[in-house]
């Protein structure tokens, strides 16, 4: 698979990457989360975040998702990062959120995952994700446009800047326990 990426570094390396699935399943993963249970938290407008452990919660999105993205994910995992057999069996969380009204999210990150992503499935403008390095008290800007994924190690603090207008599914992958 010939992959079109970006690097970017912090301490550790990330990856944004083209999803090429992008436009064939938008349509049905925005009609799937519209039609899953969410709340408001935080600034975030809609998310089912809070579901994160709730196996029996409608995954349809996700299962959507993970199917068409899973040889590509493989792939980075393998070739980029550098795992080879951990790829087989990640335990993996999801999540969906969606912002409107100058909504974001503030500095955090995801220590209980080994690493995370965030693919921009509705994003009618250019948006940044910002990462905080606190090895070296400097800050990082990511830019992504719709059908864009930011994989990235776990550690990394980041924060996504308020946005009109934005609709992601985001994930952590332990592999290691």
């Amino acid at each position: 698979m010939n992959l079109e990426f970006k690097r970017f570094a912090l301490h550790y390396e990330g990856i944004v990457i083209k999803f090429p699935q992008h436009k064939f399943i938008k349509k049905e993963l925005l009609s799937l989360i519209d039609n899953t249970k969410s709340e408001k938290f935080g600034s975030v407008s809609r998310t089912d975040w809070k579901s994160i452990e709730d196996d029996l919660r409608d995954r349809r999105y996700f299962d959507l998702f993970i199917n068409q993205a899973t040889p590509l994910l493989r792939n980075v995992f393998y070739d980029f990062f550098k795992l080879d057999k951990q790829f087989n069996n990640p335990k993996i969380f999801f999540w969906f959120q969606q912002y409107s009204e100058s909504a974001y999210h503030p500095i955090h990150d995801h220590l209980n995952s080994d690493y995370s992503l965030v693919y921009f499935l509705d994003l009618p403008s250019k948006d940044s994700t910002v990462f905080y390095n606190q090895f070296y008290d400097t800050y990082q800007t990511v830019e992504a446009e719709e059908g864009d994924i930011i994989i990235f190690p776990s550690i990394h603090q980041h924060t996504s800047l308020p946005s009109n207008q934005k609709t992601v599914i985001a994930m952590n992958f332990r592999f290691f326990n």
